[in-house]
C-alpha cells in the first residue's frame, strides 16, 4: 500500500510540475502575445503616418499641377501679347520707311524751287 501512496505522490508531483511547466509555457506566449501586439500597433501607426504623408503629396501635387496650368496660360498670354508687339514694331517700321521715302521726294521737290 505504501507503494501506491508513493506511487500517487510521485504522480501528484508530476502533475503539479506539469502544470508549472504549462503556466510558465503560458506566460511566455502571453508575454510574445502582447509583443506581437505592440509590433501591430507600431505598423499601424506607421501606417497611417504614411497615409497622412501620402494625402500631403497628392495635395502638393494637385496644387503643383494648377500652378503648371495658370502658368502655361500666362505663357500663352505672353506670346500672344508678343506677337502683337511684333506686328506693331513691323507696322511702325513700314511706316517709318514710308515716310522716310516721302521725306526724300519732299527734298527732292524742294530742291527744284530756287530761291
Amino acid at each position: 500500500m505504501f507503494y501506491i501512496f508513493s506511487y500517487g505522490s510521485q504522480e501528484v508531483n508530476r502533475g503539479v510540475t506539469a502544470v508549472h511547466d504549462c503556466g510558465e509555457t503560458f506566460s511566455g506566449i502571453h508575454e510574445e502575445m502582447d509583443k506581437v501586439s505592440g509590433m501591430i500597433q507600431e505598423v499601424s501607426a506607421a501606417a497611417e503616418q504614411i497615409s497622412a504623408s501620402s494625402q500631403e503629396v497628392t495635395a502638393t501635387v494637385e496644387q503643383l499641377s494648377h500652378i503648371a496650368s495658370g502658368a502655361s496660360e500666362n505663357a500663352q498670354s505672353v506670346a500672344a501679347a508678343s506677337e502683337e508687339q511684333l506686328a506693331t514694331m513691323e507696322e511702325i517700321s513700314a511706316s517709318a520707311a514710308a515716310l522716310s521715302h516721302m521725306v526724300q521726294e519732299l527734298l527732292e521737290l524742294m530742291g527744284k524751287f530756287k530761291v
